[in-house]
């Protein structure tokens, strides 16, 4: 007779996403120092995608921008300048956006 495994705690994706939310907005002074043009008008919202394990590291990011208010090389640099997330483990995998204006 086969026995089902216990089931895995599923992710809060709410609490996933403010703690990914905080810990990226914790960098946004620096990422914007560091890959804005402040003599350049107006502002861009960049989304970030990030992956998180069951233990909070983060597996990976990707960054979006808008096509009609894109700046070149801003992503780029953000993904070179945005340190690796970490949140609390939310226990599985979980995948979360999070809103980044700039400047």
């Amino acid at each position: 007779m086969a026995t089902t495994p216990p089931a895995k705690p599923s992710a809060d994706v709410g609490a996933a996403t403010k703690a990914a939310t905080d810990a990226l907005h914790a960098h946004k002074k620096a990422a914007a120092d560091a890959c804005w043009d402040a003599a350049t008008p107006g502002s861009v919202r960049y989304v970030v995608n990030l992956t998180f394990g069951p233990d909070g590291k983060q597996l990976g990011r990707g960054i979006t921008e808008p096509r009609e208010s894109a700046r070149a090389g801003v992503v780029n640099c953000l993904q070179a300048k945005l340190p690796a997330i970490e949140i609390p483990p939310p226990g599985d995998t979980v995948a979360v956006e999070v809103a980044i204006t700039l400047p």
